[in-house]
């Protein structure tokens, strides 16, 4: 996956401030509950204030004449290139207390634009794919859920079973995640402007105590249905497409 742009961190940074303000808090506590910086340093998810990334990165931001362009120098020195098995534009991770399937989705689509009309057939042949390697990796695996700002797009749900896309619901407390905040980044991984712009307006003009939720323009949406039954989909997929 691409590095994330200096112009997101400064996005993050701005909405922190306005987020301080709105929920009258400290700074540096909206800083880790309200954007995503504490994962991008190093953090875990765990969220601990006092974990030794976190508070390397506030001892160097007390002084730093920047504070946007410190953080962004500390992401890079966190940064590693992510490693998953992926499927095109999908990967999974699984939860075997809860034999749960997570799956996951990341812009590879060679041209960039993974979800033009045309290449629903190679998106759903990859969904295919990773549910069979998840089916053989994992027998026990009874539940398959997602969660994302992806799924309040028509050409994102179109990917996927109506059993499945049926249930999806908004969530809460995705403040960390990009699950949330990759709304405001392009395929190529630069700042989607306008959105960026529409959220800050939206909080410099809110008032104290609104729910931050209510100021970005899309939420997270949960979809979640039994594992076989969102595989069986794409079988059928496949066996309708046979000529």
């Amino acid at each position: 996956m691409w590095q994330l742009p200096p112009a997101y961190f400064a996005l993050q940074w701005a909405f922190a401030q306005e987020a301080a303000r709105l929920a009258d808090i400290p700074l540096t506590e909206a800083l880790r509950r309200y954007t995503t910086l504490y994962l991008n340093l190093g953090g875990t998810r765990g969220f601990d204030p006092y974990d030794a990334h976190w508070q390397t990165y506030l001892t160097g931001l007390a002084s730093a004449p920047n504070a946007p362009a410190w953080t962004y120098a500390c992401y890079q020195d966190a940064w590693q290139p992510f490693v998953a098995d992926f499927y095109g534009c999908f990967y999974y991770s699984y939860a075997a207390e809860a034999q749960t399937v997570r799956l996951h989705f990341i812009n590879n689509a060679p041209d960039g634009h993974p979800l033009r009309r045309d290449q629903v057939g190679a998106r759903q042949a990859e969904l295919r794919a990773l549910c069979s390697a998840a089916r053989q990796a994992h027998p026990a695996a009874r539940w398959l859920r997602g969660g994302s700002w992806l799924y309040n797009l028509p050409a994102y749900r179109r990917l996927f079973p109506p059993v499945y896309i049926a249930t999806a619901t908004p969530v809460r407390d995705e403040f960390p995640f990009l699950a949330l905040w990759g709304q405001f980044l392009t395929g190529t991984g630069t700042l989607c402007e306008q959105p960026a712009s529409r959220l800050l307006a939206a909080a410099r003009h809110a008032a104290p105590g609104v729910d931050l939720h209510t100021l970005f323009p899309l939420q997270v949406l949960q979809p979640g249905c039994p594992f076989a039954a969102f595989a069986a989909f794409y079988s059928r997929e496949a066996a309708d497409t046979q000529p």
